[in-house]
């Protein structure tokens, strides 16, 4: 038998020794061709036959949106073509300006007046913006407190007038009150990196108080919503272990613990912390859920990092490692940008402001772990990753069987290629359908290759990939 492939033009390859193997074709970043001169192809070997459990979101979560305050622009359509689930109620106006949803722009952290008197409150900026995500079936998790646009919050605040603000917030999102809505939000986030000394102008045993307060106040309100703490920046690695010791001697267990992280260059540096916040969690025996509220390359700057294919190569490692991690949700920094006027700027925005609202190449490597996700969220086993190289592998199968689906990504890496086995396809020796789609410098996750194979239960391939860039293999039968 024969497996049928085409680029440009149809090119047949013939069968050897019962396994495929991949044709010649055009050169250059991310496509396809034969190797020439010493082979430092990658071996990369994927079990359909296996069953590992399913993927986790991790890539649908993010900061701000689907509306853009900002820029004054639905992104909802970018948002569904990445598979955006998550928005996280932060910085909706960009950093360094006052945000709608702050409690200082809908009541103030200390207030004036009656706290309990609707007159008091306004929430007629914030209203629209979660009307946007509610009305369209995302998620939401709302921040608690303040954006990057403030003086610190002033140690000396009464925790227990800054909770009620924050009850009637949830009461107006939740309850009806204040002419409000009954969206049954579930995740209240108390605060943003108060171990930063430009949101908390206090000790950090004055905001283990403070929050034990205002946590204590709420799930007596709220025994079933996911109260939690706090986006930590994480800088301080002492705050972590005094904040959970102070919990755990105080018997708080809080819903949830969030932290930041941004790095680029060590991919699996997301997994590893996300790995010591349990370690410790567990310690302290907090059974919260472990959530990163905030995560990407830079969290500010312009970088061109954020707009190319080292950047795609870096996403596609970071979301495949943290599959082996006890993260359980993840929200990219940001869906929208600061003063972003011109595409591809390096600003770390994931979707370009340009009238098309376009993704930036990182972005496409999250729209690769939406099609991973979809359409084949049984997970496999494949190997092949490397975290000391940024080489990422991960596999899936479909519930029906009729589809594989491969995500391999190089960011550095000494290999010009790979050699692809896939064993056991669920279909057996049935025809099947072959694409390889590639992101690199100028592509978004586009179809470069397809052709057809029958006859044998294992496909196998070799493919040119110079690193940074991603691929994604997709077998498929009717």
């Amino acid at each position: 038998m024969k497996l049928k492939r085409s680029r440009c033009k149809v090119i047949f390859c013939f069968l050897l020794f019962g396994m495929m193997l991949g044709c010649g074709g055009e050169s250059g970043n991310g496509s396809s061709s034969s190797s020439t001169g010493q082979d430092s192809s990658k071996t990369i070997t994927v079990d359909s036959g296996s069953q590992m459990g399913s993927f986790r979101g991790l890539y649908d979560g993010v900061n701000a949106g689907p509306y853009s305050y900002k820029w004054d622009k639905d992104l909802s359509l970018a948002a569904d073509e990445i598979g955006l689930t998550w928005f996280r109620v932060h910085d909706m106006a960009g950093g360094g300006v006052p945000s709608p949803g702050d409690i200082p722009q809908i009541y103030g952290d200390t207030g004036a007046g009656d706290i309990t008197d609707p007159a008091n409150y306004d929430f007629s900026t914030i209203d629209p913006l979660i009307a946007e995500a509610v009305n369209k079936d995302y998620n939401v998790l709302y921040r608690l407190g303040r954006s990057w646009s403030y003086p610190p919050l002033d140690s000396g605040t009464d925790p227990v007038r800054w909770a009620e603000a924050a009850h009637r917030i949830i009461m107006h999102f939740n309850e009806g009150w204040n002419n409000g809505h009954y969206y049954n939000i579930r995740y209240w986030e108390i605060f943003n990196e108060p171990d930063l000394s430009v949101f908390w102008a206090g000790t950090r045993e004055q905001w283990f108080a403070f929050f034990d307060t205002v946590f204590s106040i709420l799930k007596g309100y709220y025994p079933d919503l996911k109260i939690g703490c706090c986006g930590f920046a994480g800088i301080d690695r002492e705050w972590r272990t005094a904040f959970l010791e102070y919990c755990a001697n105080k018997g708080l267990d809080p819903d949830f613990i969030s932290w930041h992280l941004y790095n680029y260059g060590i991919p699996e540096i997301f997994m590893t912390e996300g790995e010591a916040w349990q370690i410790e969690m567990d310690k302290h025996s907090l059974t919260g859920e472990n959530l990163l509220t905030e995560w990407g390359m830079f969290g500010s700057g312009t970088h061109p990092e954020n707009a190319n294919a080292s950047g795609a190569a870096f996403y596609a490692a970071a979301l495949t490692y943290m599959q082996d991690s006890p993260i359980d949700m993840a929200f990219r920094y940001r869906i929208d940008g600061n003063e972003i006027t011109t595409p591809d700027d390096g600003g770390f925005n994931m979707i370009n402001p340009d009238p098309g609202l376009t993704l930036k190449i990182p972005t496409c490597s999250f729209k690769a772990f939406k099609w991973l996700s979809e359409n084949t969220p049984v997970r496999i086993n494949a190997d092949g990753s490397n975290t000391a190289a940024g080489y990422a592998v991960i596999a899936g199968r479909s519930p029906d069987d009729r589809m594989v689906q491969v995500i391999i990504g190089d960011l550095r890496s000494e290999h010009t290629g790979y050699n692809l086995m896939i064993r056991d396809l669920p279909w057996g020796t049935a025809t099947y359908t072959y694409e390889r789609y590639v992101i690199n410098d100028s592509l978004c996750l586009e179809l470069v290759e397809s052709g057809e194979g029958s006859g044998v239960s294992t496909f196998q391939t070799k493919e040119d990939l110079a690193p940074p860039a991603v691929h994604l293999i997709k077998l498929y039968t009717q």
